[in-house]
């Protein structure tokens, strides 16, 4: 009885061991499965950590690259000011090119006027001399017939004279040579007698100055030159002046002036060919 009783203690005994060693086996299998689990934790904690390190590489990288952008963004926004500075100078001078212009094309357009009446200044100075040479030249000739011809045609020449430089300079004005005239006729009486033909000698012959008769043509002065035709209208009327004096002196005068004449001829040419220069 007793071993019985051992034997049902030990079978007892054994169920339970069986039934420890199964419970001992489900928690090695539920430590096995932890200790997988917990692998693979690890793994994916290696894993995330490598992740990790990456994103914070890519982090600096983009970080460096940021900053990299915003020197440049700098750097371009700085250059940007400079050529607006620079566009903004550029507008400037480029007004003032064109105000320049504008003002070139304003003096080039008055520079052109100004030729343009240059030109038609000299056109008009050209013609005037032209007439002033034929009425230089008609005057020398009336001169030398004054001086040739005979006393009771010196009057029709100089009046005949007078009117033809009058109506070629046209300068004269038509009350002015009617007044000569009647000045003419007026001082005419008052020239006879020996003292008046003596004086209309004088005039004529004695008070002139000597130059050369070659000077009549080719050595005129400039400011000769430029003289208005006014003066030969004068000389004309001062000489029918002295025409009509000589035509009311006597025999007497009409002869010594012919002697004086022929003695002071080439004197009378040089001071003729003076005065021409002069008008």
């Amino acid at each position: 009885m007793q071993n019985y009783h051992a034997c049902q203690q030990l079978e007892q005994k054994l169920l339970d061991s069986r039934a420890n060693v199964s419970q001992l086996m489900e928690r090695v299998q539920t430590l096995a499965d932890v200790d997988q689990r917990d692998r693979q934790n690890f793994e994916r904690i290696r894993v995330l950590e490598q992740e990790r390190d990456d994103l914070r590489a890519t982090l600096m990288t983009t970080e460096r690259s940021l900053r990299t952008t915003t020197s440049a963004l700098a750097d371009a926004t700085a250059s940007l000011a400079e050529s607006d500075t620079a566009l903004a100078a550029a507008k400037v001078e480029l007004e003032t090119r064109e105000s320049i212009r504008t003002e070139l094309d304003k003096l080039k357009a008055e520079l052109e006027a100004a030729q343009a009446s240059r030109e038609e200044y000299r056109t008009s100075l050209s013609k005037a001399k032209k007439e002033l040479s034929g009425v230089k030249l008609e005057l020398k000739q009336l001169r030398a017939d004054q001086d040739h011809a005979a006393p009771h045609t010196l009057k029709e020449n100089a009046a005949t004279a007078a009117a033809d430089t009058s109506a070629a300079s046209g300068s004269v004005p038509e009350k002015l040579s009617r007044r000569r005239s009647r000045k003419m006729s007026h001082s005419a009486p008052k020239a006879s007698g020996e003292d008046g033909g003596s004086g209309v000698l004088k005039k004529l012959d004695g008070a002139r100055p000597k130059k050369s008769r070659h000077a009549a043509n080719g050595d005129q002065t400039e400011d000769e030159r430029k003289e208005p035709a006014d003066h030969t209208t004068d000389d004309l009327l001062k000489s029918g002046e002295h025409t009509k004096s000589k035509s009311h002196s006597k025999d007497k005068d009409r002869k010594e002036r012919g002697r004086e004449k022929h003695r002071g001829k080439d004197h009378g040419e040089g001071k003729q060919k003076d005065k021409a220069q002069r008008v």
